[in-house]
């Protein structure tokens, strides 16, 4: 059945184009002129604009009566006939790719069924394709070396579609691009020596103007750590003003990087993604799978993301990845020929926060280490080495002496002291050696004199070490806690209180804290008891609070003014009069003062207008 539908076909397109005519041969022979061939019947006419079937072949001629070859387009239909003029039937490679012929020599398009197997052919051109391809909204694979189908288990089963570009696509066409599903896209920023590509700015902008998630690889070149990391700070430089969403990647697949050994690829790969992450941006590499596996020891690049590529209709389930690329045989809407196809393992747009430059503290990696028989050197990037200068290297400061090499340990700067650590690196804050601590600021400088550190004072002598306990300094103590943390307010040392005021320096005197008055000799002890201060009694209790007021010493009553003084003579406390004597004491009793007598009763105080032992007090107290 399928063979009568074929041949009506045929009858019907032939019937439709030209009018048909068919000759055996010894009707007609072939003649040629420069202009080509032609069919001579034996009747003296030739056929012109038509079909003609010839010893079994279809060929078709044109106004002119000329056979035709190559490519034929009639009305909607295309054919192709061999240099031989021959209408092509069948499978037919022309170059690197295949078509498909009905028997009646149209060319087929879309999925056809042969000897068991699915092929797909373009519909714009006829041609078979290979590799993964989206088809009608799902992504299909077929065969690299035969085109057929082959299923997979991503089939309708790919959650993220990307594509990674270049110069080589051209001008795409980003909002097409956008309507045929792609969610993220790896475009070239530069390649080789560091050329910029032509594309690469068109591509970044137009990208992120659909809401494509954009991401970019540098194909490298490199031959060596220093080359790498110029490369990336190249591509660091680039990318200022663009925005990125999708990681930063390096692409190693280069033949001239055959020859490295899978150490020295590594540390190129190390040093362009150390660089990359310095400046803020998700590093990644790029390579295949035989890369992977006998090129780069990715053990060697923690928090380094990973696209690999594997051109098959699986990637190999033992290689961890977070993008996928796929195929380079992809033909997509707004997209001149091929282009690389990449499925989405991990969703960067999830996890990469987009970024239009460097990070605000991104410093330039200057150059590489070297080390000979004297010492560590830096060599610069672009050449040359630093001289009597610091140089900040990978976040750290380094200082080279007068020949170029590292100086570690302490060492002189004009007026300041700095120190290194044993690999060279400046140090800043806190540093102990051996019992003694030291403070060294945030440019390196070893600290002296007073340092005030979030609130807290300390103090370094002229070496730079840190001092404790008592200091006399500018013609003041000072207490210095073990921590070395000034000390103020009261002080306890081996039993003794000492009061320092807010500025840590050590009072004597008096002194008010809190509301109370203390005494403080002049070696600053707190004294306590009976004081003769300035000419005057004071009682200072035992936490050296002077007293004012009655006090009762050892059952005997004193009596302190406001200012704490001790009172003699005549006192009115609470309307109640009370005599001291010389010594400060209370009498009670009778008492002869001042040529009178009076009567204190037992707490002191004196009567008056009364009977006592039989004599009258007056209202003075004194005896009438």
């Amino acid at each position: 059945m399928k063979k009568v539908f074929a041949l009506l076909g045929l009858v019907l397109i032939l019937a439709i184009s030209m009018p048909v005519v068919s000759y055996a041969a010894e009707t007609g022979t072939w003649k040629q002129n420069a202009q080509g061939y032609w069919w001579y019947d034996m009747g003296g006419t030739y056929p012109k604009s038509t079909w003609m079937e010839i010893n079994g072949e279809w060929y078709h001629f044109d106004s002119n009566g000329y056979m035709q070859t190559g490519w034929l387009q009639l009305g909607n239909y295309r054919y192709y006939l061999n240099a031989s003029g021959a209408m092509k039937k069948g499978w037919l490679q022309l170059g690197d790719d295949w078509y498909y012929f009905n028997e009646d020599g149209t060319m087929v398009t879309g999925f056809i069924n042969y000897q068991g197997n699915s092929y797909y052919l373009n519909p714009a051109d006829g041609k078979m394709l290979k590799g993964w391809q989206k088809i009608n909204g799902s992504w299909c694979y077929f065969s690299l070396n035969t085109g057929a189908r082959v299923y997979s288990s991503f089939d309708g089963n790919v959650k993220l579609s990307g594509i990674d570009v270049s110069s080589w696509q051209g001008a795409i066409d980003w909002p097409t691009v956008k309507q045929s599903g792609i969610s993220f896209t790896m475009i070239r920023l530069g390649y080789e020596d560091r050329n910029l590509d032509p594309y690469f700015v068109r591509n970044i902008t137009s990208a992120n103007s659909v809401g494509i998630k954009a991401g970019v690889y540098y194909y490298s070149t490199a031959m060596d750590v220093k080359q790498a990391i110029r490369d990336a700070q190249y591509v660091i430089d680039n990318l200022a003003g663009y925005t990125v969403s999708y990681p930063v990647a390096i692409d190693l697949e280069d033949k001239c990087q055959q020859g490295l050994s899978r150490q020295q690829i590594t540390d190129i790969a190390k040093a362009f993604c150390n660089e990359i992450a310095s400046a803020g941006y998700t590093p990644m590499v790029y390579c295949n799978e035989s890369w992977y596996r006998n090129k780069i020891d990715f053990s060697q690049l923690p928090g380094v993301e990973r696209w690999i590529a594997c051109w098959s209709s699986e990637p190999s389930s033992d290689i961890s990845r977070g993008i996928w690329q796929s195929g380079s045989t992809l033909l997509l809407n707004g997209i001149g020929g091929r282009v690389d196809s990449d499925f989405g393992i991990v969703d960067y747009g999830l996890s990469v926060a987009p970024r239009t430059r460097a990070n605000s503290n991104y410093v330039k990696t200057p150059g590489i280490w070297r080390q000979n028989s004297i010492g560590w050197w830096l060599e610069y990037i672009n050449g040359g080495y630093p001289k009597s200068k610091w140089e900040s290297v990978n976040g750290s400061w380094y200082y080279f002496d007068g020949n170029g090499y590292v100086t570690y340990g302490w060492f002189k700067v004009g007026n300041e002291w700095f120190y290194t650590n044993s690999n060279g690196a400046m140090l800043t804050g806190w540093f102990k050696q051996g019992n003694t601590w030291y403070l060294l600021k945030s440019n390196g400088a070893m600290a002296t004199g007073w340092v005030n550190l979030y609130g807290t004072w300390y103090y370094f002598d002229a070496n730079g070490a840190m001092q404790s306990g008592w200091m006399l300094q500018g013609g003041k103590w000072y207490y210095l806690q073990s921590n070395g943390a000034m000390k103020t307010g009261w002080l306890n040392d081996r039993g003794s209180w000492y009061y320092l005021g807010s500025n840590g320096a050590m009072q004597t005197g008096w002194v008010n804290p809190y509301g109370a008055w203390y005494y403080l000799n002049a070696n600053g002890t707190m004294l306590t008891g009976w004081q003769y201060i300035n000419g005057s009694w004071y009682y200072l209790d035992g936490n050296g609070a002077m007293k004012t007021g009655w006090v009762n010493d050892r059952g005997t009553w004193y009596y302190m003014s406001q200012s704490g003084a001790m009172q003699t003579g005549w006192i009115n406390s609470y309307g109640a009069w009370y005599y001291l004597n010389a010594n400060g004491t209370m009498l009670t009793g009778w008492q002869y003062i001042n040529g009178s007598w009076y009567y204190f009763n037992a707490d002191g105080a004196m009567l008056a207008n009364t009977y006592v032992d039989g004599y009258w007090l007056s209202g003075s107290g004194a005896w009438m």
